[in-house]
């Protein structure tokens, strides 16, 4: 059996088969180190991923910080953009309501001019004067 414990192998102490109670006690006492050092290397595997855990959760964090900031900014900028088209609707209306009624007042002037042309015509026809400030006739 070999002075350093870390040359033995795992076979030979999962076969050995002598009776000597003290290298059995060796044995459990190798067996019982290994067990310890895996279940520290374990406990340094899981600390690891705590701190990288924490790191990740940390950065979420403040990405989620950074996206509600980019949302409240956005939210503002769609008030504003509603704000102008409400705006910008009524100025159409009322634009378009302007347009109808000057449209028309043309109309009607038109159909006056046109009235009062045809009561030229006929008064010409006829070599009747116009009387100025008379009443026309529709």
């Amino acid at each position: 059996m070999p002075k350093d414990w870390k040359a033995i192998t795992d076979d030979e102490l999962l076969n050995y088969d002598g009776a000597i109670t003290a290298e059995i006690a060796r044995y459990d006492r190798i067996m019982t180190m290994k067990m310890h050092n895996a279940l520290g290397d374990v406990w340094g595997g899981l600390f690891d991923l705590k701190k990288t855990l924490h790191a990740a959760t940390e950065k979420m964090e403040a990405r989620l910080v950074e996206a509600d900031k980019t949302q409240q900014k956005a939210a503002a900028s769609q008030t504003k953009l509603q704000r102008v088209t409400i705006w910008l609707t009524v100025v159409i209306a009322v634009s378009t309501v302007a347009y109808t009624w000057i449209t028309w007042q043309s109309v009607q002037a038109q159909r006056e001019a046109n009235q009062i042309q045809r009561e030229q015509r006929t008064a010409e026809s006829t070599n009747k004067p116009i009387q100025p400030g008379a009443p026309v006739a529709r």
